[in-house]
């Protein structure tokens, strides 16, 4: 919102567009730091905490673009299901867990 008058309305600083989106997602990473330190500091295995953040993640962005009529299905909703991921899955042995 630079002009004239540089950054400032009516001789107020003004936030640029962005910025509150930023410092939002920056006390949700560090909210989300908190709660992982706290399930290691407890004892919770790592797996199971990534499984139950995954768990509430992605059913909670489907939920927020339903919500706000921003959801967009389409080919693309697809992508982690197409066969190169399957594939990539089966070569990829070290990643599974042993035992």
């Amino acid at each position: 919102m630079t002009g004239p008058a540089g950054p400032y309305a009516n001789g107020e600083a003004v936030m640029a567009d962005g910025i509150g989106l930023a410092l939002g997602a920056m006390m949700f990473y560090g909210l989300t730091d908190w709660v992982y330190k706290r399930a290691a500091a407890n004892g919770v295995p790592a797996h199971h905490f990534l499984l139950l953040q995954a768990l509430f993640f992605a059913p909670g962005i489907f939920l927020y673009g339903l919500a706000t009529g921003t959801l967009a299905l389409g080919t693309p909703v697809a992508w982690g299901m197409s066969e190169s991921s399957k594939n990539r899955w089966k070569q990829g042995d070290q990643c599974r867990p042993s035992g």
